[in-house]
């Protein structure tokens, strides 16, 4: 069920050995992916960061207990890869959150930013209910995502997927 959760993410992302999972909650996206020699999960939710401990990855796990809008890493400090799966939604302010995430990435390094698809159906649905729930809800179009990475100076910017949720890869040149 997990590997279903995260299908549309895993056939971008085969043979990463270092991942930043930014609002990865308990880490379950490191036991789906297998052998990764270096995870590190930036959650707010210190409950779920417990859990984290206990995943059986392969390799070093860490916990950053942050959110998006100030991850505590040096610039142009990390080297692999940084996810946001179904996150960037979430965010109070998206624009400063990936500004954050694009801070820490050193050169080569590549964001893979999954989230609904606010042009389809299921996305403005979604929107509706967490909006209902007192989330932030701030659901952008794949396309705006692609500009706002761009204005953030990351040059190497693509749309990989675009169906009820979108896949965007932002790599630092």
């Amino acid at each position: 069920m997990l590997r279903m959760y995260f299908n549309g993410l895993l056939r971008f992302i085969v043979g990463v050995d270092r991942v930043l999972d930014i609002g990865g909650g308990d880490g379950s996206l490191c036991e789906v992916l297998g052998g990764v020699d270096y995870y590190v999960v930036v959650d707010v939710d210190y409950e779920a960061l417990t859990r984290v401990r206990r995943l059986s990855c392969n390799g070093v796990v860490e916990c950053l207990a942050s959110d998006a809008h100030y991850i505590p890493l040096r610039d142009r400090s990390w080297r692999g890869v940084a996810i946001l799966h179904n996150v960037l939604h979430h965010l109070e302010d998206p624009k400063k959150g990936l500004e954050e995430v694009t801070r820490v990435l050193s050169e080569g390094s590549c964001l893979y930013i999954r989230d609904p698809n606010i042009n389809t159906w299921v996305g403005k649905l979604i929107m509706l209910i967490e909006k209902f729930l007192g989330y932030p809800a701030k659901l952008i179009t794949p396309k705006k995502l692609a500009n706002i990475m761009k204005s953030l100076a990351v040059e190497k910017v693509e749309i990989l997927e675009e169906s009820i949720e979108y896949t965007v890869r932002a790599c630092i040149t």
